[in-house]
């Protein structure tokens, strides 16, 4: 409970501070229990980040559900300068919810580096990898772009995503981990 007390504070002060300047954030919230009401309050704070170009995000191992999926995509849409993003995200969500997660990346048209870090366990791997494979597709200043994907693919779509990245000719580094 020590750990939810810290994490529920430490969004409480980024809430009070004047981080609507900042360029560059890092926010390293995995394993602290946060639920889908502490993600409402963590898109407050990145809806006031009208000026970041650089955002790290660790929400691994929480209990990140439909809501709070949500609300994450809801904040980083008013992210709209990125140019780099590293997104780490364990969440129990469906397909709907997944397509909704993956979806907001077709509007960061300047992102220059995206490195993700994936994981759930109840949606079809297959439909919510074909949507993110899309969504990076539209990011045309893509040049690097790290894929951590966790789910259970089998060889042929790991093999189709593949071959849909590397049809993104701009893609100077790519590492996947699928």
């Amino acid at each position: 409970m020590k750990s939810q007390k810290q994490s529920n504070s430490y969004l409480k002060d980024l809430l009070n501070s004047d981080i609507s300047s900042d360029t560059s954030l890092e926010l390293l919230l995995s394993d602290k229990k946060l639920n889908d009401e502490d993600l409402q309050s963590l898109s407050s704070i990145l809806e006031k980040c009208n000026n970041l170009l650089s955002l790290n995000l660790e929400l691994s191992y929480n209990n990140i559900g439909k809501s709070g999926v949500l609300n994450l995509v809801q904040g980083l849409e008013k992210c709209i300068q990125l140019l780099s993003l590293e997104l780490w995200v364990e969440c129990k969500v469906d397909d709907q919810d997944s397509q909704n997660m993956y979806s907001f990346l077709a509007k960061y048209t300047n992102l220059q580096t995206i490195k993700l870090y994936l994981e759930s366990n109840k949606m079809d791997a297959w439909e919510s990898v074909s949507i993110l494979g899309s969504g990076l597709y539209k990011c045309i200043r893509l040049y690097t772009l790290k894929l951590y994907f966790f789910y259970g693919l089998t060889k042929s779509q790991k093999d189709k995503l593949i071959a849909k990245i590397y049809k993104m000719k701009r893609l100077v580094k790519k590492q996947f981990y699928l």
